[in-house]
């Protein structure tokens, strides 16, 4: 976990993961609304669902795995206050 954090964060990545969002109508909108992932604002059941190979189903997989919920952890927040979704900073 830690190495792929390391990986993410590294660099450029995120300026450029921020870039190709701000390029996007739904990117831009994730930047400006800053959802939170929770129970209330997913649907696992409808994850679940999802084909094999899909972000969404990739998510529940891993949720199932480890036994957690998006509400396990608390909120995590970033001191990179450009990249904001999923990781959240008060501005």
């Amino acid at each position: 976990m830690v190495a792929a954090l390391g990986e993410t964060t590294a660099g450029s990545s995120l300026s450029r993961m921020r870039e190709m969002m701000l390029r996007d109508p739904e990117g831009r909108e994730i930047l400006k609304y800053r959802p939170r992932v929770n129970s209330e604002t997913v649907d696992m059941d409808q994850l679940a669902r999802y084909p094999e190979g899909t972000f969404g189903r990739a998510y529940m997989t891993w949720l199932e795995r480890c036994g957690v919920t998006p509400d396990t952890r608390e909120p995590v927040c970033t001191m990179n206050r450009f990249f904001c979704h999923p990781l959240t900073m008060p501005r």
